[in-house]
């Protein structure tokens, strides 16, 4: 497949859709006289939904990592549990039982002295205590989440089954096994059984300390980007939500520190979209084909993280996200597959719904996508070698927050084996091809400059976490435009919101 049947391709999905009329529209022309241009007037069309669901034998994923030994833990993983490195891991196993059959002694006694019996659920003989953390009847099911330790070490078992079921049927229940016990534990499950079903988001916080969720938040002015509504978790200490994946942010605080704030979806980084294409194609179209799935995948895409943060409805409220900015993005990705010209160069989608406001960029063919929530440094451990290849195929997503309708700035995504991380990359899009960009910094001086190209985008090179200004110039240095970069200086990040981790 040539470039140049690449770019008929697009022609022609364009010519079938109808003109979007935001003030973005002038953001998707061409100049015509430039050959390596593709033209989109709009999108519309079939709409991309996300789902992440955890299954049954899922795993339990805690955001924030174990702080500095505290002389109660050790170094390095092993078979017989994780270490425990943080007193806040340890208050939170100390803490009462919650849910709605926490105080129901007798059912947690019972459950204690079977779980500890039960050597099933270890994942050694070496965890000789069981503490009941949550035990709560649902609408069909029963849930329990039970800590295993020892004097320096933990593993965390879940188990379900049918609603009002027994200590013996929980314990030989439905679940996982060996997860980490975090200070703050996030439990994301949805199971079911013959009888029973149940889906819950569960936060767990050491005792004491104050829960808060925000599942709407405001689209502020250009300086103060998203403003969340937070309100008090029912529970204190710990909240439960009936959904998976649940919408919005929630926050741990500690005898007045911050020590927590992050979605309520665990399962960020992994992406799947879905979109109306074609039934059939013919091989002339193909590429064509795939990348109109690129760009509804990415408004989809869209679509459920500002759902998911709290920032939007999924499909029925609120302006419609739409694309800002098409085309071919020549670049290294990280897996030496990139490309410096056009041949093999992947399709991007820029989608904004409203600037100020959050934006995002995907980038690739695939409609499956990985998240970029940091750099390389910031970045959880890499996936192993079995799901990195099996996510050779999926595209690549950053999210940003845009203060400015006349210049985008976004972080372009970088895949780093089976995970996707934010580069030094900047693609800066205005409403004119007949400009320059200057990135400076707060003192003024410049850190990077160029031209829209390709497709009427600049790549600037602006290092992670900087402080800078981006400007659209005229031919006499004149500023047509500027955007300010708002991002975090370090960690993990969605739409320019800081993610906190502070145990």
């Amino acid at each position: 497949m040539s470039v140049d049947e690449l770019r008929a391709g697009f022609a022609r999905l364009a010519e079938s859709v109808v003109p979007d009329e935001d003030p973005y529209a002038l953001l998707l022309r061409r100049h015509g006289r430039r050959r390596r241009r593709i033209r989109f007037a709009g999108i519309g069309g079939g709409l991309a939904t996300l789902l992440t669901t955890a299954l049954l034998g899922s795993a339990v994923v805690g955001l924030s990592p174990a702080g500095p030994g505290d002389g109660r833990g050790s170094a390095g993983p092993s078979e017989n549990g994780y270490p425990v490195a943080s007193d806040l891991t340890w208050r939170l196993i100390e803490s009462p039982t919650r849910g709605n059959l926490g105080d129901d002694r007798a059912l947690v006694d019972e459950l204690t002295r079977v779980f500890a019996a039960d050597r099933v659920h270890q994942a050694a003989a070496a965890l000789p205590e069981a503490k009941v953390l949550f035990v709560h009847d649902f609408p069909t099911a029963r849930t329990v989440v039970v800590a295993y330790h020892s004097e320096s070490r933990a593993s965390l078992v879940i188990r379900m089954g049918r609603r009002g079921a027994s200590v013996q049927e929980l314990a030989t229940g439905a679940g996982i096994m060996n997860g980490r016990v975090e200070p703050f534990l996030v439990v994301s499950e949805a199971l079911q059984g013959d009888d029973w079903s149940a889906r819950f988001t569960l936060g767990l916080a050491p005792a004491g300390c104050a829960v808060e969720v925000s599942d709407t938040a405001t689209i502020g002015p250009a300086d103060d980007g998203i403003q969340r509504n937070w309100r008090p978790a029912p529970g204190g200490d710990y909240t439960l939500d009936e959904r998976v994946p649940a919408p919005g942010y929630w926050q741990a605080t500690c005898a007045g520190t911050l020590r927590h704030r992050a979605p309520l979806d665990n399962q960020l980084d992994e992406i799947t979209g879905s979109a109306v294409v074609a039934a059939t194609s013919t091989p002339a179209t193909e590429r064509a084909t795939i990348g109109g799935v690129t760009v509804s995948a990415g408004i989809g895409s869209y679509r459920e993280l500002a759902r998911r943060a709290g920032v939007g409805d999924s499909l029925t409220s609120g302006p419609a996200p739409a694309a800002r900015w098409v085309g071919l993005l020549p670049y290294d990705d990280g897996a030496g597959s990139g490309s410096t010209g056009d041949e093999g160069a992947p399709p991007a989608v820029l989608v904004s719904s409203s600037v100020p406001g959050p934006v995002l960029l995907q980038v690739g063919w695939g409609v499956k996508g990985m998240l970029a929530l940091a750099g390389r440094d910031d970045s959880g451990p890499d996936d192993s070698a079995t799901s990195a290849a099996s996510r050779e195929e999926w595209s690549l997503v950053s999210t940003g927050y845009a203060d400015s309708a006349d210049l985008i700035a976004v972080r372009v995504p970088l895949r780093d084996g089976g995970r996707a991380v934010l580069s030094d990359r900047l693609l800066v899009v205005g409403r004119s091809t007949d400009v320059s960009y200057s990135a400076t910094d707060e003192a003024g001086k410049e850190l990077a400059s160029g031209r829209p190209e390709p497709y009427g985008a600049a790549l600037l090179t602006v290092p992670l976490g900087t402080r800078a200004t981006v400007r659209a110039l005229d031919a006499e240095g004149r500023t047509l435009a500027s955007t300010t970069l708002t991002e975090p200086e370090a960690g993990r990040q969605m739409f320019g919101e800081a993610f906190v981790s502070d145990w």
